[in-house]
């Protein structure tokens, strides 16, 4: 499903990655554990096409994305990759509904058909009784929900996460921890998570560890 091939980044003299290699397979959930500056942003920005490697292949449902461009690129990203980060980014003056429904207006697709769809996915996370509420009449958990269902809009096969859990208080950290596997069990989704946190970590099929700009081990196996 993402599979990168002798992936290398640099910004100025500072090599950010270092010939990275990965596979991640359909339906997996993996996670990439790594210090601050272990590169592990960097890897996800690649992945989700929000950079490009000065080096190396990126291969991601079939695509290889490494040579898309301009608006294929743009519309790919929409349509193929769901983004989850640490702050939610809502936009502070539109409802949750509106928030989620986002992506699929970007798409083209129809006002009826995303608030349709938005509905269903802010319903199944929990937050029936808060469509018409703004960010910031939602709890930080809420808030995160939001961008969740903003990410699985289009319906995307990837979910790339950045420290989704690392702006939550320990409670909604754990919920959110068992949403991703509900996630992938009910949808099949494949997730990529880069996270500090030993626990998210933890109910991963598989951790892989970044250090100075390299994965350096892996274990676990896929559930």
């Amino acid at each position: 499903m993402i599979q990168g091939t002798h992936l290398q980044k640099s910004f100025g003299s500072l090599q950010v990655l270092k010939d990275i290699n990965l596979d991640v397979q359909e339906r997996e959930i993996v996670s990439l554990l790594g210090k601050s500056g272990s590169g592990k942003s960097t890897l996800l920005h690649i992945l989700g096409t929000l950079d490009r490697p000065d080096k190396g292949q990126v291969i991601l449902d079939s695509t290889d994305i490494t040579h898309l461009k301009g608006n294929e690129l743009s519309r790919f990203r929409n349509e193929r990759i769901g983004f989850i980060f640490q702050f939610h980014h809502l936009l502070p003056e539109f409802t949750a509904l509106e928030n989620a429904m986002m992506p699929g207006l970007i798409s083209g697709q129809a006002a009826d058909a995303c608030r349709n769809r938005a509905c269903e996915l802010l319903d199944y996370l929990g937050l029936s009784d808060r469509f018409t509420h703004k960010p910031s009449q939602l709890s930080g958990g809420e808030q995160q929900r939001v961008a969740v269902a903003r990410a699985l809009l289009n319906r995307p096969k990837v979910i790339l996460a950045d420290e989704p859990t690392g702006n939550l208080d320990s409670q909604n950290s754990q919920e959110m921890h068992q949403l991703f596997r509900q996630l992938r069990d009910d949808f099949g989704h494949t997730f990529l998570i880069a996270t500090h946190s030993k626990e998210l970590a933890a109910i991963c099929d598989r951790r892989l560890e970044m250090q100075d700009g390299r994965i350096i081990g892996q274990d676990g196996q896929q559930a």
